[in-house]
Formats: structure tokens, C-alpha cells, sequence
């Protein structure tokens, strides 16, 4: 079972992606920005390519508007879900949505294509379920995903 107690590993960052980053969105390290002397992030979000695929590396832990600074957290629990469909230790995928999730694994033709587990079903129940993701997530082949 996965512990809804999890160990806060907080980074903090810059956005400079355009817009506001809310609470929960997957994101990767896009840049550094050296006026603030902090890494700067944006959504992350698995594609067909390898060129367009960014891997999730850690979750923004409270909304971060355009050009401010805030947290992003390596192992971040969503409360409050409905996951009453889902299974506890369910896995949970990153998704072709930029910095979101899928609870299932999407597929696609191509082999090749890599995918994201980034984090699990903590918690079954229809409004007080978690989802806590664990990151950066392991990345495996689309062809092996459905053994994982």
C-alpha cells in the first residue's frame, strides 16, 4: 500500500511559462533563469516525439503566477478525488495533456513510444481519495507498460 504520509522534498522555482501554474500541474525544469537564480519550469507532457516529450519532474504545491516564484514538490498528494473507479496502487501515468495525468496508460502503435508512471492511487473512495505523485517517475517503453 502507499502511505499517505509522504516526506516533502520542496524546490523552489520561477515561472516564466505566460500564465499562472496551479496546484498539482506535473512540470520540468525548462530553463534557468539567472536575474532570479532559480530554475525556471513548464508543463510537462508525454508526445509522440522525443524532441516534445518533457518528463515529469516535480508537482507545483500551490498556485505560481506568470513571473513569480514558487514550490514545486517531488512527492505531492492530491486530495479530495473521486477514485472510486480506480485501484488502490493503481498507477498513475503522465499524460499527453501538458501537466497533467492519465489513470490509465493511453496506448499508441509505436513501440518506441516512452511513457511516464508518475505516481499511484493512495486512497479508493468516491470524494476523499489521493493520488500521491512520487517524482521524477520511472520512464518505460510503451511496448513493456501494460507488465508494469
Amino acid at each position: 500500500a502507499v502511505s499517505t504520509q509522504h516526506k516533502s522534498t520542496k524546490i523552489k522555482v520561477f515561472n516564466n511559462t505566460g500564465g499562472t501554474l496551479t496546484a498539482g500541474t506535473l512540470t520540468y525544469v525548462s530553463a534557468y533563469n539567472t536575474t532570479q537564480g532559480l530554475y525556471e519550469v513548464s508543463k510537462a507532457v508525454v508526445t509522440q516525439a522525443t524532441a516534445t516529450t518533457h518528463f515529469a519532474t516535480g508537482a507545483i504545491d500551490s498556485d505560481i503566477a506568470d513571473q513569480a516564484t514558487g514550490n514545486v514538490d517531488k512527492t505531492y498528494p492530491l486530495t479530495g478525488l473521486n477514485t472510486n473507479s480506480l485501484t488502490q496502487d493503481q498507477h498513475i501515468w503522465l499524460s499527453n495533456t501538458a501537466g497533467s495525468y492519465n489513470t490509465s496508460r493511453t496506448s499508441h502503435p509505436d513501440v518506441d513510444y516512452l511513457k511516464q508512471i508518475v505516481g499511484k492511487v493512495a486512497k479508493v473512495h468516491l470524494t476523499l481519495g489521493v493520488i500521491i505523485f512520487e517524482l521524477p517517475g520511472w520512464v518505460i517503453p510503451w511496448s513493456i507498460a501494460d507488465q508494469v
